[in-house]
């Protein structure tokens, strides 16, 4: 069911209320227990560090950290993680730590549009490769989290069979073998760097449309039936997050390149101005997601392999979302494809024109990624019974943050500078600006949205330009 936007009091809705499945023998009482967390410097690893910290259960958790540009891997680790006391580092190559009791597998490229090969073998096989040493210790892993997400299941009418589990199916072909099609695929990755997975595919044999239209939650719903097939002797619980927000503060997030934190950043300027409308989305808070996380490999892992559904009773459309935290910004709320067409063409060019054509190139690609999940409606079951307004109001109160940091800090004057700029008049002489030197101060930094379009001279570039569908 869809829930008014602006509901601020709970309601009773689909809330998963059903029985933890049978656990392994394993005594889950015992305190120190022992986390290898995968992505801890991301946007949901970090919170699933801070909750570790705070966690008596705990007592130490490695980060694996890769180098990466000009930062080596112990510099990323030391600023991402030096002000928890429980964080070690540890080298994504080495095998894992002798004393690791708990793996949570939250690693993952969140790029919609990519090779399935590459997706695989960047994502899932170093999944694998944890898996299969978690397999050889038999006993000491006593609980494992897979992170999956809850758009791996394809959008209404679909729904979920009970338990959660979505076949691997394709078309009307015979159930394939997940891990052999893997294979398969990465294999031809590696050959030929091939991108087209029908060539593995028997003959006949199709791939749901919505796996076509999503490269990453296609090669998720590979990974989790790869799982089920492999690893059923592990006890291993798979959370589905839903849209995840930053915490209900709006502080967690902050200068976030990707997700919704990307959409609250950019929110507040004259950017997507032409969502899809159509789809209710689904949203879960970054802190309730991480400890479903962090509950999945300590109590909810099973050799059932459950099925938790990070999500929330919570649904809003995109463009709803866009208009509750930035009502000032004037868009265009539409299900005729001319005019939504008309009106990006009109937003492309002005932001090429004002920020350059590297900026377009990034709004228009923001359009292409999250159309197909901006039109559509997921039938998922909720776990959290959180009130719709709670996370409207966190937009609210991020973009609030956001530009509160962004503001400069006053300097002193230097009374000196302004003598020496008197004239002999005793005026102050001005100091000429030229459009070229306005056009370069104004452009957009990156779209992380600290000085997306912040400055005058794009909002009233916007202003000027009018146009009727």
């Amino acid at each position: 069911p869809v829930v008014n936007v602006f509901e601020s009091s709970p309601s009773k809705h689909h809330v998963n209320k059903s029985t933890k499945s049978t656990m392994v023998s394993n005594n889950n009482n015992q305190q120190h227990h022992v986390v290898y967390l995968t992505g801890g410097n991301g946007f949901l690893g970090s919170m699933i560090v801070k909750l570790i910290e705070e966690d008596d259960r705990v007592s130490k958790v490695y980060c694996p950290v890769r180098a990466k540009k000009d930062q080596s891997a112990k510099q990323r680790f030391t600023e991402a993680f030096q002000s928890f006391s429980k964080c070690e580092y540890v080298d994504p190559s080495d095998d894992l730590p002798e004393d690791t009791t708990h793996v949570i597998l939250n690693a993952y490229n969140t790029r919609f549009k990519e090779p399935i090969g590459k997706k695989l073998s960047e994502n899932v096989t170093p999944m694998v490769r944890i898996l299969d040493q978690c397999e050889s210790r038999s006993g000491q892993i006593q609980g494992i989290t897979v992170v999956s997400t809850a758009y791996v299941q394809p959008p209404a009418p679909y729904r979920a069979p009970a338990g959660g589990r979505i076949p691997f199916f394709f078309g009307e072909a015979p159930q394939l073998s997940p891990f052999g099609l893997y294979n398969d695929v990465i294999d031809l990755y590696n050959k030929e760097g091939e991108e087209d997975i029908t060539s593995v595919l028997p003959q006949g044999v199709t791939v749901h449309p919505y796996y076509e239209s999503n490269d990453y939650a296609f090669s998720k719903h590979i990974m989790e039936n790869l799982i089920h097939e492999r690893y059923a002797n592990l006890p291993i619980a798979i959370v589905r997050p839903s849209m995840i927000y930053p915490t209900r503060d709006g502080s967690h997030g902050q200068g976030s390149k990707a997700g919704i934190p990307l959409f609250m950043s950019i929110a507040p300027h004259p950017v997507m101005l032409a969502p899809r409308c159509e789809g209710q989305l689904n949203y879960v808070f970054v802190e309730d997601s991480a400890a479903d996380c962090l509950d999945g490999a300590l109590t909810e892992a099973s050799l059932d392999h459950p099925i938790v559904m990070s999500t929330s009773r919570a649904e809003t459309s995109a463009m709803d979302m866009l208009r509750y935290w930035a009502p000032e910004v004037k868009r265009v709320k539409t299900d005729n494809k001319v005019r939504r067409d008309m009106v990006r063409r009109w937003e492309l060019t002005k932001i090429r024109v004002a920020a350059g054509a590297r900026k377009a190139k990034l709004i228009d690609a923001m359009y292409e990624n999250y159309d197909f999940f901006m039109s559509n409606t997921w039938l998922l079951e909720a776990k959290h019974d959180t009130a719709p307004l709670e996370f409207m109001e966190c937009g609210r109160k991020f973009i609030k943050i956001m530009s509160e940091d962004s503001k400069p800090k006053k300097k002193k004057a230097n009374p000196l500078k302004k003598l020496r700029r008197k004239g002999k008049s005793g005026s102050n002489t001005r100091v000429a600006v030229t459009g070229k030197d306005r056009f370069e101060g104004n452009v957009m930094s990156d779209l992380s949205g600290q000085t997306l379009a912040s400055t005058r001279s794009f909002d009233s570039l916007a202003r000027q330009e009018s146009f009727r569908a």
